[in-house]
């Protein structure tokens, strides 16, 4: 276990561009699944998702 440790820390610099590009991923696919939840919320009340919203 602790090898493991020190093979991610012996990336250094990489690791910040590494960890932003994980968390931004992470924030996509939630996103993404908030999005389809509220679209199926939309469907199963009788709403056309895709209808534009009035004004």
């Amino acid at each position: 276990m602790r090898s493991l440790v020190d093979s991610i820390m012996s990336l250094g610099g990489l690791l910040v561009p590494i960890v932003a590009i994980l968390v931004g991923g992470a924030i996509a696919i939630t996103t993404m699944i908030l999005r389809h939840a509220e679209r199926i919320a939309k469907i199963e009340r009788g709403i056309d998702p895709d209808a534009s919203p009035r004004s």
